[in-house]
């Protein structure tokens, strides 16, 4: 029904399915290609302040969402995971309803032919979806890589840092500390491991920052060694950290 999506449609009729999976998996008669999903869900009144997001991991191949009868957005390609932002459409400490039309055929899947592949159609979300909050302002990427030197001796850590400001306020006066952890738990030294961050209404910091690591214990498949890298953000709205461990 072209209307699924909104509040007051009765799935008195429908079936569950379980999530992830796909449909034929699962008895569904996938010849049309599309089908509609439902799910009520609570959202915590303790999310109020915080941006409310929806991460898709895969739907195979097409998706449109809407929460509460409002379009938040849709994706083609159903091996890349894509995230939508609900914190307009969001009823918090009460009753939603999450709506998601799946398709099978879209540009991306006449590119990819996963489902020739497979021998059977693929349609569905078959991976894992989660709703989650973020403060307004915080960290979104936390991407560390290391390279050791020609002597296999010592190593710079590369750390790709991006910090996001989704709120309609100037930001100032916030920072980011960093602090790097050996396999035993140990504090290593770092240059350069405190960050002042400014940031505009609805703008974002993207930075590269290096640091250099003498003599660090090297991983191998005998020896598993990981550091944790951490990053303590200090601004507006509260204290947030992120880590990595690698």
């Amino acid at each position: 029904d072209p209307d699924f999506y909104q509040a007051n449609f009765s799935d008195s009729g429908w079936k569950d399915i379980k999530v992830p999976s796909h449909w034929m998996m699962e008895g569904f008669d996938g010849k049309t290609g599309t089908a509609g999903y439902r799910r009520h869900l609570q959202i915590p009144a303790s999310f109020r302040g915080r941006r409310i997001k929806l991460l898709f991991d895969a739907v195979y191949s097409g998706a449109d969402v809407w929460l509460n009868g409002q379009r938040i957005g849709s994706h083609e390609g159903g091996f890349s995971p894509f995230e939508l932002d609900v914190t307009a459409a969001a009823h918090l400490g009460g009753d939603n309803l999450l709506a998601v039309l799946v398709r099978e055929k879209t540009l991306s899947s006449h590119l990819d032919n996963m489902s020739y592949y497979a021998n059977f159609p693929l349609t569905g979300i078959f991976r894992q979806v989660r709703l989650f909050s973020l403060p307004e302002i915080h960290v979104r990427r936390f991407h560390v890589q290391t390279v050791f030197d020609s002597a296999y001796k010592d190593a710079t850590l590369t750390l790709d840092l991006s910090v996001e400001n989704e709120s309609n306020r100037e930001i100032a006066g916030a920072a980011l500390a960093i602090l790097l952890k050996d396999p035993q738990g140990h504090s290593v030294p770092l240059e350069n491991d405190h960050l002042d961050v400014r940031l505009g209404p609805w703008s974002r910091l993207e930075q590269q920052v290096e640091f250099h690591v003498a003599s660090p214990l090297r991983w191998e498949a005998e020896h598993p060694q990981l550091y944790t890298l951490s990053a303590k953000f200090s601004g507006a709205s509260g204290n947030e950290i992120v880590s990595r461990r690698f």
